[in-house]
């Protein structure tokens, strides 16, 4: 029992900017969502996931494919985000999310939302969204 409160402590210690970012899937319908990070520098493997209706993903901050710029606090990523079921696509556009944040598309194949948020939930205001692609 002694190692929870160190635990707590510890994860507690870790900046918001430290981690990476999550994305959540909250269509009503079977719409999937496949997630790419848009590459900015040689090398990069970046974040890829097939994320299934009320599912979600995340990029951990000690993975350095996901956070290049772990240090530093401004840090954004682009995500490209392919709203999509079976074959046919319904919509593709990226947006901006901040280090330590994350992203929740909701609604269904005709219509969607997005929200950007920072690791403590506020709204990201600066986000970009552009349709049709990266």
């Amino acid at each position: 029992m002694r190692l929870l409160p160190l635990l707590t402590f510890t994860l507690s210690a870790f900046p918001y900017y430290a981690y990476s970012y999550c994305v959540y899937n909250k269509h009503s319908d079977d719409t999937d969502m496949m997630v790419s990070q848009v590459h900015t520098r040689p090398g990069f493997s970046g974040f890829r996931k097939d994320i299934p209706p009320g599912g979600h993903e995340c990029c951990p901050y000690n993975n350095s494919d996901c956070n290049p710029y772990v240090e530093d606090p401004n840090a954004t990523v682009r995500l490209s985000i392919i709203r999509h079921h079976a074959y046919k696509i319904y919509v593709q556009f990226t947006v901006t999310v901040p280090a330590g944040g994350w992203v929740v598309v909701d609604g269904d194949k005709e219509n969607h939302t997005v929200a950007v948020k920072w690791a403590d939930g506020r709204n990201y205001d600066e986000t970009k969204i552009e349709y049709g692609g990266s």
